[in-house]
């Protein structure tokens, strides 16, 4: 029987000095000091699931920590987009309370003189309103494109996720074997 030196934690690094591969062993060498045998098939240069797991929970956590912000400015600029909303539908009302008064002082005015400079006056304040109506709707549309580019960038996240995943979760399958000057323990 061969005495044991040391049990090595699984992911403990080691260098391997020589390998015999009829007894399945490996000679390693562990820090600068203990050198043992030990069996060949317990070697791995694969960083241990544990270890993988972690990275990847951490990650998954930086992701949702950056997530909850967008969420929230979201639902703010939904507000918004409600109140301008609102907005837009009384300046609309107050449009069109507008125009209909401008009919009725056509209809009533007798004097043309009096009535062209009515007429006139109520034109300049229908297009100041109209004025802040487009200028309400352009606020409103820029709104929306914001809400339509936070949830672009949700999908852009979600796919990096994806694609993360995607490209490391196929790494934790167990590899061949291969004699490496380094070697991660599994």
């Amino acid at each position: 029987g061969h005495r044991v030196l040391k049990v090595l934690k699984s992911g403990t690094r080691v260098q391997i000095i020589q390998d015999d591969t009829e007894a399945g062993l490996s000679e390693v060498k562990v820090g600068n000091k203990l050198t043992g045998w030990m069996k060949s098939r317990y070697l791995s240069k694969e960083i241990i699931a544990r270890d993988k797991v972690i990275k990847l929970n951490q990650e998954i956590d930086t992701l949702t920590a950056q997530l909850k912000p967008l969420q929230e400015n979201l639902k703010t600029r939904n507000k918004e987009i409600v109140r301008l909303k609102k907005e837009n539908q009384l300046l609309s009302s107050d449009n069109k309370k507008l125009t209909l008064e401008l009919e009725s002082i056509k209809t009533v005015s007798a004097d043309t003189i009096g009535t062209h400079n009515a007429n006139n006056h109520l034109r300049t304040e229908t297009e100041k309103l109209q004025k802040q109506l487009h200028n309400l709707t352009l606020k409103n549309s820029v709104l929306k494109d914001n809400t339509k580019n936070e949830g672009i960038k949700l999908g852009i996240a979600a796919i990096i996720v994806g694609i993360f995943l995607g490209l490391f979760l196929p790494y934790l399958k167990p590899r061949k074997k291969s004699s490496s000057s380094t070697i991660r323990l599994r």
